[in-house]
């Protein structure tokens, strides 16, 4: 089977590829067995809840989201190269700086997104 497009993985796969590719994360729940394509789907999405990432930078989320998808096909130079370019690229800036602050004063962060 041959990868679709650009991406590596083959039609049936690409279901599943697909999520990894989106900027946000893909929140995902799993109630029972997830076996075959299901676990692929599955593994896409970010296993995480709504919750847990809602304080969050919505820039540092998306960094994390592309270090992920990036790193396990990097050398460990590369890979730690990458991550110090995408914190650089949250550190100090606006969402970063609310998300602080609001768990400092223990309020909803508001972010610009």
């Amino acid at each position: 089977m041959a990868p679709v497009g650009t991406s590596p993985a083959n039609r049936f796969q690409r279901a599943a590829d697909a999520w990894r590719e989106l900027p946000i994360p893909v929140i995902c729940a799993i109630t029972g067995v997830a076996y075959g394509a299901g676990l692929q789907i599955a593994l896409g999405a970010a296993m995480e809840t709504a919750a847990a990432i809602s304080p969050r930078s919505p820039d540092a989320i998306r960094s994390i989201k592309q270090l992920i998808n990036s790193e396990w096909k990097m050398s460990d130079e590369e890979a730690l190269a990458l991550e110090a370019e995408l914190q650089l690229g949250v550190l100090g800036e606006q969402n970063q700086l609310e998300a602080v602050a609001a768990d400092v004063k223990k309020r909803a962060p508001v972010f610009k997104d």
